[in-house]
């Protein structure tokens, strides 16, 4: 029978100076915590974490600078929102342990704990995870050509970010399930043919599917019809990732 694994439900908690807001629902363990994409809060996420709750405690925060969170120092990068993630954690009583669902930039960030808290998790879920691997991109673009990357207000290093993550080349047998959407992943690049885009976008899925291969109980899911915010558009297969990659941690 699922219990209680801690006593948090929402609040902020000091992460060395400054707060991060996070709020918990459901119960059981393992705990799912969820980083959310570039300029999403936990508001975006409300849907799929009450879903999630039905079968696990689900934890959704705003990273430092965004939502209801203070902002934290700089330069931004994955590791600094790691260890953050990691302190709010363990500040709020909320033990090990995780499946970790990364969407965008949080996918970075949820290889990059998996890497260096390897203990503490059991599974992965990344929906959507920028790619790690910028540099293969640039046999299909014109010299001196820069991909447009979203800014953010985080103060976010995405290439620092993205060479972090992809330092993480094994994650052993843990459950693993990479979802993407398939259309929509070239936004960042404008003024190029459509031929160019076409295999942008290919690479991209590549990338993805590659992605699943850090697990040797990996998964590559690519979702018809959806959009490159396949947690927007086809949010139920997000939930249904989450709770496959849960029952496998539970053994069921």
């Amino acid at each position: 029978t699922p219990t209680p694994i801690s006593g948090f439900v929402s609040g902020f908690v000091d992460v060395g100076g400054y707060k991060l807001f996070m709020v918990c629902k459901g119960v059981g363990t393992p705990t799912v915590i969820i980083d959310v994409g570039f300029f999403e809060t936990t508001r975006d996420w409300t849907s799929i974490q009450s879903e999630v709750s039905a079968f696990a405690q689900v934890c959704v925060y705003d990273r430092a600078g965004l939502g209801r969170s203070q902002v934290g120092p700089t330069p931004r990068a994955s590791r600094r929102m790691v260890r953050e993630l990691d302190t709010l954690l363990v500040n709020a009583g909320i033990e090990a342990p995780y499946v970790l669902v990364g969407h965008q930039i949080g996918g970075y960030n949820a290889l990059v704990f998996a890497h260096e808290h390897a203990d503490k998790v059991a599974g992965i879920v990344l929906a959507d995870s920028n790619p790690t691997e910028w540099e293969r991109f640039e046999e299909y673009l014109p010299d001196q050509f820069v991909p447009a990357i979203p800014p953010s207000f985080e103060g976010i290093d995405v290439l620092k970010s993205a060479e972090q993550a992809n330092a993480t080349d094994d994650l052993g047998n843990k459950p693993l399930i990479v979802l993407t959407g398939d259309h929509g992943h070239t936004f960042m690049w404008e003024g190029l043919s459509e031929d160019i885009l076409l295999q942008i976008e290919q690479t991209y899925l590549d990338m993805q599917e590659e992605l699943a291969g850090l697990s040797s109980n990996g998964t590559y899911i690519r979702v018809e019809g959806s959009s490159r915010h396949v947690y927007e558009s086809h949010p139920e297969r997000v939930v249904s990732a989450i709770q496959t990659v849960v029952e496998a941690v539970r053994g069921e």
